[in-house]
């Protein structure tokens, strides 16, 4: 985990001159944001922190049953009941099937949510 130290570090860095840039707008009561650019790379930076995790606490559940799919794109393969989460299998099985790797797919998830 320490190597996640520095994308942590720049993802402050970030912050705090995102927040130096910023002026209070008396109008509003808020603050306005001039710089878009920081707040993309903040977004980035944070979503690299996530999707480069392997064992932080069911990460490892999540790569061994990616890891356990097929690479072909099957849609009768799915269980489309209401517990068993069909979108997020159809998605699985379509980056599977794209040739997303296991890190791939924690990522692409890490961006999806943020």
């Amino acid at each position: 985990m320490w190597k996640l130290v520095p994308v942590v570090a720049i993802s402050l860095a970030l912050a705090l001159f995102s927040d130096l840039f910023s002026r209070k707008d008396p109008m509003k009561n808020r603050y306005v944001y001039q710089e878009k650019f920081l707040w993309i790379f903040i977004i980035v930076t944070m979503a690299l922190f996530a999707g480069l995790r392997t064992n932080y606490n069911d990460t490892s559940a999540y790569i061994h049953s990616y890891n356990l799919l097929s690479k072909e794109f099957d849609l009768s393969r799915i269980d489309y009941s209401f517990g068993a989460n069909p979108g997020f299998n159809i998605l699985n099985m379509l980056m599977k099937s794209l040739g997303i790797t296991s890190q791939g797919f924690i990522m692409v998830y890490s961006v999806l949510t943020y």
